[in-house]
């Protein structure tokens, strides 16, 4: 089942944005700003305890402990970092067009210096 989707009907289940399971799904989020040491204790402690009672928030729990928290595929030391210098962005293409968009001080610029700053790439 699709994180997705997941997250989807839940927000879809909910009708206020300020309810207690949407404020909960907003902390898991943040998971990616810990450091990689933290996340697992941060989840336990914290998330994990206050945790709504809500069928899709448990299985939102169950994938997340799965694939990102215990003895996960993808451990905290790979998406979890306290550094600004990081782009938080899995998608290659979105990172890609978010450094070639810093190299700019226009939207347009002239096509010798975008063709200067792509080779600089």
């Amino acid at each position: 089942m699709a994180v997705v989707s997941i997250c989807t009907t839940i927000r879809g289940s909910e009708k206020s944005t300020d309810s207690e399971v949407l404020m909960w799904l907003r902390y898991t989020f943040g998971l990616t700003y810990l450091k990689p040491d933290e996340v697992g204790d941060y989840f336990a402690l914290e998330l994990f305890a206050e945790k709504p009672i809500h069928v899709q928030v448990d299985k939102y729990t169950d994938y997340l402990l799965e694939v990102y928290i215990d003895d996960a595929p993808f451990p905290s030391y790979m998406y979890a970092t306290t550094t600004p210098s990081i782009s938080n962005t899995t998608n290659i293409c979105e990172s890609f067009h978010s450094k070639l968009n810093e190299s700019f001080y226009s939207a347009y610029p002239p096509v010798y210096i975008f063709i200067e700053k792509l080779k600089e790439f």
